[in-house]
């Protein structure tokens, strides 16, 4: 009795790199774009929206509105004919179930998207794009197709990783990511106030690089990706229409056959080298049930 009792010590707060990770971490397993997006640095957002411009300004306005035109045919067609698609899509044996659903999703979000407006692409602003929830509609509507864990980068496990500080200074840190059983090195490092990972600001000017080269103007003379896809999506229009237009089911399937004809066994525009993975990899998700 009479004895000073020892005030509870404060935690100590995480290091401003650790705090970016997580927050990186989080953003990634709730697909939060708009959290992404404020991650990066002012300068990375910079760049980010000079591409998109450039990209605005390489699209050809009539491939924009054949794109759109096609995209609200799709709508149509998963709201008129489902039962159509649902019978002939389950014929299809490299077709996954969860297509009738998820695709229905992702056309709604980007008609729903700036990517939709004519006027917003002559002068984007990416950060009105990653508002919505494009990304998650983007990444679901991809995801029935990918095979092993190419899409676990985004899992919304991600948000149960916990992050120490091995090594660090005002500019550059070296993190432990852990998550289940598995741990991982992550280096950050310090961007124009931002902690971003290493590896993006190391792959970065690469980006941009192979970003800008891939958008160039075809050489005088040389093959116009886009004239190719406007002539391939008026004819998908064409199909589309008339799957829009059966009455009965042996006129869908009919025409539908028409449609996987028309689809191109490769995308015109594959020449192009993609460009580099910004990110590192990240921790292995631990076995199920763990």
């Amino acid at each position: 009795l009479g004895q000073p009792v020892d005030a509870p010590e404060s935690p100590v707060p995480d290091d401003p790199s650790i705090i970016a990770l997580k927050g990186l971490l989080v953003a990634m397993g709730k697909r939060d774009s708009a959290a992404l997006w404020a991650a990066m640095p002012a300068e990375y957002q910079a760049d980010a929206n000079a591409v998109a411009k450039l990209a605005g300004q390489r699209l050809n306005p009539a491939m924009h509105a054949a794109l759109v035109n096609v995209l609200r045919h799709l709508k149509t067609l998963f709201a008129d004919q489902k039962e159509f698609l649902k019978s002939v899509l389950e014929q299809q044996d490299d077709v996954p179930a969860e297509v009738l659903h998820k695709f229905p999703l992702l056309v709604d979000a980007i008609l729903a998207s700036p990517l939709a407006d004519a006027e917003w692409l002559a002068d984007p602003e990416l950060g009105k794009l990653f508002e919505g929830q494009l990304l998650q509609h983007l990444i679901e509507g991809a995801a029935p197709f990918e095979a092993g864990d190419q899409l676990e980068i985004l899992s919304p496990d991600l948000m149960e990783a916990t992050v120490r500080q091995l090594d660090g200074n005002a500019t550059a840190a070296s993190l432990q990511v852990t998550l289940g059983e598995r741990e991982e090195t992550w280096a950050m490092q310090k961007v124009d106030g931002k902690w971003v990972p290493a590896e993006l600001a190391k792959a970065w000017p690469e980006w941009l690089a192979a970003a800008r080269e891939a958008l160039k103007a075809p050489a005088e003379g040389g093959v116009d990706v886009q004239e190719q896809v406007i002539i391939m999506l008026g004819a998908l229009e064409g199909i589309l229409k008339s799957l829009n237009a059966a009455q009965t089911e042996d006129e869908f399937n009919e025409r539908f056959m028409g449609l996987l004809e028309l689809l191109p066994e490769e995308v015109p525009g594959d020449e192009f080298e993609p460009a580099p993975n910004p990110l590192p990899p990240l921790p292995p998700l631990p076995p199920e049930g763990n």
